[in-house]
């Protein structure tokens, strides 16, 4: 073996030992699970997102909204940031309307402008949308906080106030 290879390999070995190697510090991934509400009602549908930061990195997870609830099995333990969108599905909710044309249209311009796929679809069952204030879709600006426990099932209700549209 070259000088130079084993040179190498002895730095490569010596940077594992000192910072260390492998997912050891990748938080493990647990179940959240909870509620959403505006003003006290259940918001029928959106996306909440989780923005966690640990000292292996951030991690972001993002879980649907179906009926009021979520759960997720996977979201990664840790300090998260929270944010609720329901864009989504209220384009969804749009597309699902009772015009024909404008849906077709609507998921034409959607299909073009993803370069091809399907347009997003409501969740089984949701028959509404309530539309969330703005100032809650960004985690990092929302205001909502929740630690997401090492094991176990952390349950983090969601409350939101604010104007409907």
């Amino acid at each position: 073996m070259s000088r130079r290879v084993l040179s190498f390999c002895t730095l490569v070995a010596m940077t594992c030992a000192v910072a260390g190697c492998g997912d050891r510090d990748v938080p493990p991934r647990v179940a959240v699970r909870g509620k959403v509400t505006l003003n006290g009602e259940l918001v029928p549908a959106g996306l909440i997102t989780f923005l966690i930061t640990s000292p292996a990195g951030t991690f972001t997870e993002a879980v649907q909204i179906i009926n009021g609830e979520y759960s997720s099995e996977s979201v990664p333990a840790g300090a998260a940031l929270v944010g609720v969108d329901t864009k989504p599905a209220e384009a969804a909710f749009r597309m699902s309307g009772p015009n024909p044309k404008a849906k077709a249209n609507a998921a034409g311009i959607a299909k073009a402008a993803k370069g091809g796929g399907d347009f997003p679809k409501l969740p089984e069952g949701v028959t509404s949308v309530v539309p969330v204030p703005e100032n809650y879709r960004n985690p990092e600006s929302s205001g909502l906080k929740v630690a997401i426990a090492t094991s176990g099932v952390t349950t983090y209700d969601i409350v939101l106030v604010g104007a409907k549209k």
